[in-house]
């Protein structure tokens, strides 16, 4: 099972490293997690600042935070061509010199894949991978 979802995984990933100039961006949605564990049942994953331009996944409150919205709407980015396969998108909001405007920046979600461990990295960042 461990070894199945780690190769979808990375097909998913290898097929997410570009996003073309076709893309299609969806409507905005949230990430609600299902689980065994009352803990974090109902709660929602949002981004999470982790460095500049670049966020992680996180367990949010069971209902998205009304003060900080924005880090809990994620968007999916097709092609016309294949809709069924994309790229998971948080939209980044970059402040720009001293009067404050803000640019939105679509980061794609990228997985880093551990064949030593059973942990796998989430990010969404604008720049390269790390090797």
């Amino acid at each position: 099972m461990k070894s199945t979802f780690a190769a979808s995984a990375f097909a998913v990933l290898a097929s997410s490293t570009a996003v073309t100039a076709q893309a299609q961006q969806s409507v905005p949605f949230y990430l609600k997690l299902s689980s065994d564990n009352a803990t974090i049942d109902g709660r929602f994953l949002q981004a999470c600042h982790t460095g500049p331009a670049t966020t992680t996944l996180c367990v949010g409150k069971t209902a998205p935070n009304p003060d900080n919205i924005d880090t809990a709407v994620f968007f999916f980015n097709s092609t016309a061509t294949n809709p069924d396969q994309g790229v998971l998108i948080n939209n980044y909001k970059l402040a720009r010199g001293v009067d404050g405007t803000q640019e939105v920046i679509s980061e794609p979600f990228r997985l880093a894949l551990s064949s030593g461990s059973n942990v796998a990295l989430t990010w969404f960042s604008v720049s390269t991978p790390p090797p």
